[in-house]
């Protein structure tokens, strides 16, 4: 980021930011690439799931009526297999907790319960899209514009809502720290002039929606952590904060010197024989 330039940003970059800002360097200041390609197993079934519905609402799917939900069963399998293609899935890994098979018959029936979801809280109506774009100033200040793609936008009879698929069985987490949404929030009240009527969460496996209270307080505490995270970019501040949550899912731990030096240090503290010649051997 330079001054006087436009710097794009959006929930991903400040969400990767707060958790390691040296991995959030590496993807989008170096463009580094991973050396080892990441293990996409848990991500996928939500990215399947997400594309199928995505079809559903741009491509007007619904408009088959009684046909649609056979005609959606009979996607799925090249839409599944299409997927594949460009997202690495390790089937033999330690996470991989289940099988190809039982992964796409867990898919399938997320499409069939998600269906008697839409028609019972009339998730249709005078405007419904999925994945879509807005792209908006941080406010008043022109050098930083906002761009994310809404997985649900819908103007149905509740007003309009903001809802983020997630194929999750640990919904907890998501509630307990709901920023993604209040980012959805803050970016239509630039663009549009006024919040959302609702903004919740669409979880996938059980055919839920759980709605997010919210109001301009929040709104303004994430506005000063975006204001925090771009004063640090700026500034070049990318400290890493390895630790066990940080690191998990991070594309770049195989890689990490300083993930490897934390593992060693909370090993060695356990055991009580942590020592200066123990660190300096990661420098």
């Amino acid at each position: 980021m330079v001054e006087g330039t436009t710097t794009k940003f959006d929930y991903s970059r400040l969400d990767l930011f707060q958790r390691c800002p040296l991995s959030f360097k590496w993807k989008y200041v170096d463009a580094r690439v991973p050396k080892t390609p990441p293990n996409m197993y848990y991500a996928f079934p939500g990215i399947v799931i997400q594309k199928i519905f995505e079809h559903f609402y741009n491509d007007e799917w619904f408009r088959k009526r009684a046909g649609c939900r056979p005609f959606m069963y009979d996607r799925t399998p090249e839409i599944f297999e299409k997927t594949l293609k460009w997202v690495n899935v390790d089937w033999q890994s330690k996470i991989a907790k289940k099988t190809k098979k039982e992964v796409y018959l867990e898919i399938v029936e997320m499409v069939g319960k998600n269906l008697d979801l839409i028609k019972e809280k009339k998730l249709l109506g005078k405007f419904a899209k999925s994945e879509y774009k807005i792209r908006t100033f941080f406010g008043d200040n022109k050098y930083v514009v906002l761009s994310s793609k809404i997985d649900f936008l819908i103007y149905n009879d509740d007003g309009m809502q903001i809802l983020d698929g997630k194929a999750t069985s640990n919904k907890r987490n998501y509630i307990k720290n709901p920023t993604q949404l209040f980012f959805y929030a803050m970016m239509h009240k630039f663009k549009y002039g006024k919040y959302p009527d609702k903004i919740g969460y669409w979880f996938w496996r059980d055919a839920k929606l759980v709605y997010i209270d919210f109001d301009k307080s929040k709104i303004d505490v994430l506005r000063t952590e975006i204001d925090d995270a771009l004063y640090k970019i700026f500034k070049k501040k990318f400290d890493p904060t390895p630790s066990y949550k940080n690191c998990l899912f991070c594309n770049y731990k195989d890689e990490c010197l300083e993930r490897k030096k934390h593992i060693a240090v909370t090993q060695d503290e356990k055991l009580g024989k942590i020592s200066s010649e123990d660190l300096n051997s990661f420098l």
